[in-house]
């Protein structure tokens, strides 16, 4: 995909769980979570606080910036 866009990551658990849903915590207020696929690819989920319902997602690119 040429259209994704660039998300840093500055506070992500263990590269180790990178299969779980990671919280962006520069957008927590939002909902928004990362869910991290290893290298530099992951999708932006946006949830529902109370219901936990994906209300969209998109491919992003990650910058490691720890």
């Amino acid at each position: 995909m040429n259209n994704m866009r660039i998300e840093k990551i500055t506070d992500y658990s263990k590269p180790e769980e990178g299969n779980k849903f990671q919280e962006l915590a520069h957008k927590i207020y939002v909902g928004i979570y990362l869910q991290y696929y290893g290298k530099d690819t992951g999708i932006l989920v946006c949830k529902t606080p109370k219901y936990g319902r994906t209300l969209w997602s998109k491919m992003v690119k990650i910058v490691d910036d720890r």
